[in-house]
């Protein structure tokens, strides 16, 4: 039986729930005593995001970094808040297959260039295809007004943007006219706060990469090119990654396998970049 999995607490916002309950070191002490974890083999809570610590705990336990599991870590959790909904909520998913939902974002207005995104679209769909891991939701010709209801609809893990961007990072979507509508990065980092904290942010376009920073307290990981990236490097760089993710990798390797596909494509990845708190 599968357990109890990082990706389902990330999901479930579980990290800001024990922030609430566990909100400062000697509280957090006290459960990571009981879950079976040595005081000083973590870092120490930042007073000002103790969900942020929180998702670091989870994260090195899921990685088998300390002698327990998420389920222990519930199960101490549940000791000291028995009449905690939400907590037990959380532990009743333990067993799930893990599921990485993907919402694609696709935009190519009728002032702007055109771009190869059917065949984008045609790759990630070829590979969710065959694979169980992967369920991708795709918006084509999105517009402003569309992202809000489809990340509420769709809940992703992963968010893919496919379209345009600007050397002052922004992303170009459609207005209802199907002409550009440039939102910025910084903007889109506050529409993000609508879902819970996402695995990835794919920024498959131009530039929008060197704006990585921008989105990072909404993604464990952000990726993009942080100059003009053409139909054939960005194609191709989905495929690997993709493929990276379908696979079971984490973002980290599924860039790698990013950067690969992409040399194969005869692609230069030298301003590609990779934005995480985790080293790949």
């Amino acid at each position: 039986m599968v357990g109890l999995t990082y990706d389902e607490l990330r999901r479930e916002d579980a990290f800001s729930l024990l922030g609430r309950l566990f909100p400062d070191q000697s509280k957090a002490n006290g459960l990571l005593e009981d879950a079976g974890v040595r005081i000083g083999a973590v870092p120490p809570m930042a007073p000002s995001s103790p969900a942020e610590y929180w998702r670091t705990v989870c994260r090195e336990i899921a990685d088998g970094r300390h002698p327990t599991t998420l389920e222990k870590l519930l199960d101490a959790a549940m000791g000291w808040y028995p009449a905690s909904a939400e907590l037990k909520a959380l532990r009743g998913r333990g067993g799930a297959t893990s599921t990485l939902r993907v919402l694609c974002l696709l935009a190519s207005p009728a002032d702007t260039s055109r771009i190869r995104l059917e065949v984008e679209h045609r790759v990630l769909q070829e590979i969710a295809r065959t694979s169980p891991r992967l369920e991708t939701t795709v918006l084509p010709a999105t517009r402003t007004r569309d992202i809000v209801p489809g990340l509420l609809r769709a809940k992703p893990d992963v968010l893919h943007f496919a379209g345009h961007g600007t050397p002052e990072g922004e992303l170009v979507f459609e207005d209802d006219r199907g002409f550009a509508r440039p939102v910025s990065a910084q903007v889109l980092a506050e529409v993000l706060d609508v879902v819970p904290p996402l695995l990835c942010v794919v920024l498959n376009s131009c530039y929008t990469g060197a704006y990585a920073d921008v989105l990072a307290g909404r993604a464990e990981a952000v990726t993009g090119s942080t100059v003009p990236l053409g139909d054939r490097c960005a194609i191709a760089f989905t495929e690997g990654f993709y493929t990276g993710l379908a696979g079971g990798e984490e973002p980290g390797l599924a860039y790698r396998a990013g950067l690969a596909q992409m040399r194969l494509s005869r692609c230069d990845t030298g301003k590609m970049c990779f934005s995480s708190g985790r080293a790949v």
